[in-house]
């Protein structure tokens, strides 16, 4: 064979092509995983297939081998494709597992080429002259089958038979020569892929239904005519190579058969080729339900459904079978020869008695169908039921129906057999037609005593299906545990008095369910019985026997089966106890025992039964006594008996005969020995503190005492009587003349009471007094040094302190403005009053200082200091002496009391003061002041005049300055001052500029500056407003202008040019 050209494609599409066997009988082609690999070759090239190890190995028929290595993956699965191409056709090779390295090999049809595909590029066309010819025959593509052993076998002896067939049972085509000589003579392909034997096709019903098909492929434009038993039907072969022939419906019967097919191909040239096949027909299927053998009878009973059923029947070999029972669809175990078993478990098989209906339907190898249906028998229930539910009437056998046996009777399906066990013994019933049934327990069986019986009754039917029924009644065939429980009546089989009037009761256990009768002295009751079996019965006094005498007390119980029983017992009656008695007479003749009867001893006595012992109780002190033989008893208390103080006291007197009868009698006595609650109410005046205003009402002290006793109380120096009324409270006041105006620490209150009974007795009580304030003090110290406050001093607020008493509180008032101090833990006070809190101006503060201590006294203090914060006007310089080489030295003011300083203020804006020599000008009315040093220009003066007080106002003077015409104000050296007045006189052409900030900063007295000047100068003071009046200063006239919104004012010459 020459060489074998080959494709390998991998997962991304990428094409790798070459050529093998080009030099040798073996070859290698190493492949990776999930490649697709195309060989040109023909199938009938290709002698067998075989795996070694992860190669798969590829023999040809003239003895070739290809080795595709690395074709499995380790675990010996495929994991690449291969395909055969020659001629334009694509086949795939199937390869899959057998175990081992045993492989088979299918093959199948791609696509032709010729049209788009995905797989074009594993395609291999051959050239027209190329054949392959085994023998006298050629096998041509495609051939379908599976290879493995059919191959190897198969072809292995094609070339010896010559003319035989590739396939047993598959296409054989013979070829026929052509017009001979020359030209075309290559005989037609005419090959069949589907509706034949050699495919491995059966005609089936669905087939058959809709017309018989048969295709192939072969050489384009060839004519065909396909025989199928004398049926012929011809077609030409498509451009794409492909024909199809149609046997409608009806021209082949139906059945299961096999017939012979001959095609006869004949080329566009004439030449022919001929070959054969077989047409299987199979459109029958066969199924076959067997239901009346199932469990044999074809009755399904609750035992065998418990164990599963199975159902058989028959098939055509090979095919599959689902039967279907109820809801419950099983696949069938199929056999080889056909027969079928389906196992329904138990679970599948729903009990009751009904029909089932079982559907099988088989499926046979080439795809036809066909069901059978049949019907089972279920019977899984039975019953059985007691119908006696009222053994007796009540379900309860006593002792006398125990007697005659007990009868039970129920109902069973008919036919059934039914057995009853009670107890160890186990009875057959007497069924009847209908299925109910009776049974008799027999009195033998009967064993006396209380328990409960159990019948279980067993019902099988005719299918062998068992049901049971069971009832449990009681047999009680006597009374159960009757007693008298708590000992002896009364304790002691005595009913004494005491006993009697509170009424006997007994109790006891009986049988539960009973009933119970209690006689006793001829009275009978019945008793009240608890579920649990405990009774009681209640005998009141009117139904118990009186006097002395015995009695017999009978019970007798009935249980809930009506069985009896009795106890008795003998019961004596005691309800005798003699007699007793208190003295009538007055105790200490009046019932009363008072301290001095006390003293002497308290006599009791009465009368009992001769010889009782009679115990008496008094003040919860107890003798005996014994009744003499005339019946009459005493006893003496002792002083040391009688407990002390006033109450009311008992005397009874007891005595108990051998029956335990016992007779009490009482009466009761007064003690009064001492006066009883004697007490002074606390706190007085409600926080034992007597303060001013507490002593001021006068003092109320109030308490107890015993009702009627007159109590007297003390108070410092003083008493006062009073009686305590019917409640026991007393009180007194005591006048504030008796309280001292002092601070006293601890005072004693003394009440003495004495009772009715002549008792004395007393209790104190300690109260404070408190009604001054102490230590109460203003500082000694003058208001600010001189008892004058000025307005710088006025400024800075009022200082004033002192002291008091510890703990109290201080107010002060200044012209009845008031405001509390601060007091410190010592009692130093100390109050600071704001400027805003007092008048500006000149008068004098009057103080009042009051004083709170902690327990409310007041006291006030008063004092006065005097108010001058009224600075005085502003020098007024009246005349000045200038030097052209010294500057000024001499100005002259108005003659006033007050004092003056002058300070220079230097061009450089430093203040310097001015020596001096004061003389009063007495021809000019004038102070003149003469400097020692002459004050230059570019300076300007300050005058500034202080009253007594050490209120002052300054006039600045301003010099001539060569420098400017302007009068700078923002010297910060001007800050100390109070400017009330500017004088511009001696400077020419001033330009002065004031704003309303300048003239609060200039004069913090009164907001207000008179300038004086001539028409020389000029004040721009742009915001201001002129008043429409002026003023008279000196004999001159000033006009008035208001400036700012804090009410300052500005009082100018009218001869300087304003500018507003």
């Amino acid at each position: 064979m020459s060489a074998i050209r080959f494709v390998v494609r991998d997962g991304t599409g990428n094409l790798q092509r070459g050529t093998v066997l080009e030099d040798g009988d073996t070859a290698t082609l190493n492949i990776g995983s999930s490649q697709d690999i195309s060989l040109n070759l023909r199938r009938s090239e290709v002698a067998s297939f075989d795996r070694q190890g992860s190669d798969l190995v590829v023999t040809l028929t003239d003895g070739s081998v290809l080795t595709l290595g690395g074709y499995f993956v380790e675990a010996g699965a495929v994991s690449n494709q291969l395909f055969l191409s020659d001629d334009g056709f694509l086949t795939e090779v199937q390869i899959s597992e057998q175990g081992g390295d045993l492989i088979s090999a299918y093959y199948s049809e791609a696509e032709a080429f010729g049209k788009w595909s995905a797989d074009d590029a594993l395609f291999f066309t051959r050239d027209d002259n190329v054949d392959f010819a085994i023998a006298d025959a050629i096998v041509t593509e495609p051939e379908a089958g599976m290879l493995g052993t059919a191959l190897l076998t198969g072809l292995g002896g094609i070339g010896a038979t010559g003319a035989g067939a590739a396939v047993a049972g598959g296409a054989a085509l013979l070829v026929g020569g052509g017009g001979g000589g020359g030209g075309d003579n290559t005989p037609p392909e005419a090959l069949i892929t589907a509706g034949t034997v050699s495919v491995g096709h059966t005609v089936n019903a669905v087939d058959h239904g809709d017309g018989v098909d048969v295709s192939g492929v072969g050489e384009p434009g060839a004519a065909l005519q396909v025989t199928v038993d004398g049926n012929t039907r011809e077609t030409i072969v498509a451009e794409n190579g492909t024909w199809t022939v149609t046997y409608e419906e009806g021209v082949l019967e139906g059945g299961e058969y096999t017939l012979p097919v001959s095609i006869l191909a004949t080329d566009e040239a004439g030449n022919t080729a001929t070959s054969t096949d077989t047409l299987h027909i199979d459109i029958l299927a066969h199924v076959t339900l067997e239901t009346e053998t199932v469990e044999q009878d074809g009755v399904v009973s609750a035992a065998e459904a418990n164990d599963g059923i199975t159902i058989t029947g028959t098939t055509e070999i090979g095919s599959t079978v689902s039967v279907q029972m109820g809801s419950v669809t099983h696949m069938a175990t199929v056999a080889d020869d056909g027969t079928w078993t389906s196992v329904f478990a138990a679970s599948e098989i729903p009990a009751g008695d009904y029909e089932a209906t079982v559907v099988a339907t088989a499926t046979d190898p080439y795809g036809n169908t066909a069901s059978t249906t049949s019907t089972l028998d279920i019977d899984t229930i039975t019953s059985v039921a007691i119908t006696s539910t009222q053994v007796e009437g009540e379900n309860v056998v006593n002792g006398a129906e125990r007697t005659d046996g007990v009868v039970l009777t129920g109902t069973a399906a008919p036919g059934s057999s039914v057995s009853v066990a009670i107890g160890d013994a186990t009875y057959d019933a007497a069924v009847a037609n209908d299925g109910t049934w009776s049974v008799t327990y027999p009195a033998t069986d009967f064993p006396n005593g209380e328990y409960e019986l159990t019948a279980i009754a067993t019902a099988t039917d005719a299918v062998g299906n068992v049901a049971t029924a069971s009832h449990t009644f009681d047999v009680d065939t006597y009374v159960n545990d009757l007693t008298k429980t708590g000992g002896p009546v009364g304790g002691d089989g005595v009913i004494n008095i005491a006993e009697a009037a509170e009424g006997v009761s007994l109790t006891g256990t009986v049988e539960p369910g009973s009933t119970v009768q209690v006689t006793l002295g001829g009275v009978t009751l019945p008793a009240v019985v608890q579920p649990n079996g405990d009774w009681s019965v209640a005998f009141n006094g009117a139904q118990i026997p009186t006097g002395e005498t015995p009695t017999t007390l009978t019970i007798d119980a009935t249980d809930a089966a009506q069985n009896t029983t009795s106890i008795s017992e003998t019961v004596q009656i005691d309800r005798d106890a003699g007699f007793l008695t208190l003295s009538a007479d007055p105790i200490e003749g009046d019932d009363v025992i008072n301290f001095d009867e006390a003293s002497d001893g308290v006599v009791l006595h009465g009368t009992a039964t001769p010889g009782a012992v009679v115990n008496v109780t008094f003040g919860g002190v107890e003798h005996t006594a014994v009744s003499d033989v005339n019946g009459n008893w005493t006893t003496t208390y002792l002083q040391t008996e009688v407990a002390g103080g006033t109450y009311p006291s008992s005397i009874t007197a007891t005595t108990t005969d051998s029956a335990g009868n016992t007779l009490s009698v009482a009466d009761s006595v007064r003690v009064d020995t001492v006066v009883d609650n004697l007490g002074i109410q606390q706190p007085i005046e409600g926080d034992n503190i007597i303060s001013q205003s507490d002593a001021a009402n006068g003092v109320l002290i109030s308490g107890t005492s015993e009702v009627g006793s007159t109590v007297v109380v003390a108070f410092g120096t003083s008493s006062l009587t009073t009686v305590a009324d019917s409640n026991g409270n007393w009180n007194v006041t005591f006048p504030a003349s008796t309280v001292p105006a002092a601070e006293i620490a601890s005072t004693a209150v003394t009440a003495t009471a004495t009772d009715l009974a002549g008792n004395v007795r007393d209790v104190s009580a300690n109260v404070r007094i408190d009604t001054i304030v102490s230590n109460m003090s203003i500082s000694g110290t003058a208001v600010e040094g001189d008892n004058v406050v000025n307005a710088s001093e006025y400024s800075d607020g009022v200082v004033l302190n002192g002291t008091t008493e510890i703990g109290s509180t201080v107010s002060v008032a200044i012209n009845g403005v008031s405001q509390q101090a601060t007091v410190a833990p010592n009692g130093d006070w100390s109050i600071s009053f704001d400027p805003a809190t007092l008048p500006f101006g000149d008068y004098t503060a009057n103080v009042v200082v009051t004083a709170t201590d902690a327990v409310g006294n007041v006291k006030s203090l008063n004092t006065s200091f005097d108010v001058d914060t009224q600075a005085p006007d502003a020098p007024l310089i009246r005349s000045f002496d200038k030097d052209a080489r010294d500057g000024v030295v001499e100005i002259g003011t108005e003659t006033t009391t007050d004092t003056f300083t002058i300070t220079e203020i230097t061009a450089g804006g430093s203040a310097n003061n001015v020596t001096f020599t004061q003389t009063e000008n007495t021809l000019r009315d004038r102070t003149d002041f003469e400097f020692t040093h002459g004050v230059p220009d570019g300076s300007q003066l300050v005058v500034t005049a202080d009253d007594a007080s050490g209120n002052s106002n300054s006039t600045l003077f301003v010099l001539d300055d060569v420098a400017t015409d302007i009068v700078d104000l923002n010297v910060a050296a001007l800050g100390q001052f109070d400017i009330g007045s500017i004088n511009l006189s001696l400077a020419e052409d001033s330009q002065l500029t004031i704003t309303a900030d300048d003239l609060e900063s200039l004069s913090s007295n009164s907001n207000t500056v008179r300038i004086n000047g001539g028409s020389d100068d000029t004040v721009n003071i742009q915001g201001a407003v002129r008043a429409n009046t002026t003023e008279t200063i000196n004999g001159q006239t000033f006009d008035v202008y208001s400036l700012g919104n804090e009410g300052g004012s500005l009082v100018i010459n009218e001869d300087i040019n304003v500018i507003i």
